[in-house]
């Protein structure tokens, strides 16, 4: 029988992150440990963000109830059951990606059935010897192909100009904290100026407004996002706006549209896409209830003839990783995902994927690769 352990955690970012929504300078979720046979642990993380997912109080209890020791009448003794009968430590066993997920279904909050269902993907793939990108992918991959691309998340001209340098392909700018839409659109023309100095011509510009404006500010910032050739911009209507008013943000000129926030399950992105007119999805696993949900919301959104966007919640390396390697996935079956992937939190016992000229690389260790399971198990 499998068993869970979750331990708290509060990091500081590396740098504070100013968005429409407030200051953000440390982040706190929970590492998950999954204790399954061969000597193998799995681990996995929850991360809450305001806005998104089920929140910490949800999340809180449902890890209580996965950590219930022993206790077959526990309320969530279920999924816990389940993922033990399907002997994800047992190389032989036929296990389907689709009976894991459908294992960690019964978890309430997203942000645990993401932990629960990262630490039992990483004890598969751990038990196969593969790297987990290639157990999402459904076949070995080269080692090129253990890497996945990622925009540098900048705060003014001079920073996109060093991304550049380092070799990124995109930049993505947090826009909506100004007092006045204006104020940002003027920022963001100074980004693209700097790109196009910086020998940029082609790099990515994507904007993220998180929810800031009402539909007319929306619209009039989409139209000089779209004249400066931004590739997106992200959620910049207020949450409840509807889809009509999505439609019209999205005018003649307008930078395509991108669903972050408003697309918090495969049902939204598929309205997203359909009734508002997004022609690019943000996908965060983290919120979306794991890794597999997020890769069949990728697909539908790519069927829809939708662009997607793989990011993690800024939350520590473990997530950040599932995130990574998911991405890997979604490009070796063709999809080709953009993604927003870099970055660490101070004091961070896990190692952060490296990123190197604009690329995250994944190493080849089984399962969420060369990682300290067992001090990141400690509670």
């Amino acid at each position: 029988m499998l068993t869970l352990t979750a331990a708290p955690y509060a990091l500081p970012l590396s740098r504070p992150l100013t968005t429409a929504r407030g200051a953000v300078v440390a982040r706190r979720g929970w590492r998950v440990a999954l204790w399954g046979g061969a000597g193998r642990v799995g681990v996995g993380e929850a991360a809450c963000w305001p806005g998104f997912g089920g929140g910490e109080e949800l999340a809180a209890g449902a890890l209580a109830a996965l950590a219930a020791p022993g206790d077959s009448a526990a309320p969530l003794a279920a999924p816990l059951a389940a993922l033990s009968a399907l002997r994800l430590h047992d190389p032989h066993a036929p296990v389907s990606l689709a009976a894991v997920e459908a294992a960690c279904a019964a978890v309430p909050s997203p942000e645990a059935r993401h932990a629960l269902e990262l630490a039992a993907l990483d004890l598969r793939a751990q038990a196969l010897g593969a790297p987990l990108a290639a157990l999402l992918a459904g076949r070995p991959l080269a080692p090129h192909e253990l890497a996945a691309h990622t925009h540098a998340l900048v705060s003014d001209a001079e920073g996109a100009a060093r991304a550049l340098d380092e070799g990124y392909g995109a930049v993505k700018l947090k826009v909506g904290a100004a007092p006045h839409w204006t104020h940002d659109a003027m920022e963001a023309a100074r980004v693209a100026a700097r790109l196009g100095a910086a020998g940029g011509a082609r790099a990515g510009l994507r904007l993220d407004a998180n929810g800031a404006w009402g539909a007319e500010e929306a619209r009039a910032f989409c139209v000089v996002a779209g004249a400066l050739g931004a590739e997106w911009v992200e959620e910049p209507l207020r949450a409840g706006a509807g889809w009509g008013a999505w439609r019209a943000a999205g005018a003649a000129g307008a930078a395509p549209l991108a669903a972050d926030e408003s697309a918090p399950t495969l049902a939204a992105v598929e309205e997203a896409v359909a009734l508002g007119g997004a022609r690019v999805v943000t996908l965060k696993p983290m919120f979306l209830g794991g890794l597999l949900p997020a890769l069949r919301a990728a697909e539908r959104a790519a069927a829809l003839g939708a662009r997607v966007c793989v990011t993690h919640a800024l939350e520590s390396s473990v997530g950040r990783r599932g995130a990574a390697h998911l991405c890997a996935a979604l490009a070796a079956r063709g999809l080709a995902p953009a993604g927003g992937l870099g970055g660490a939190l101070d004091g961070d016992p896990a190692p952060a994927a490296p990123a190197r000229g604009g690329r995250v690389l994944l190493d080849a260790a089984p399962g969420l690769g060369d990682l300290p399971r067992a001090r990141l198990a400690e509670v």
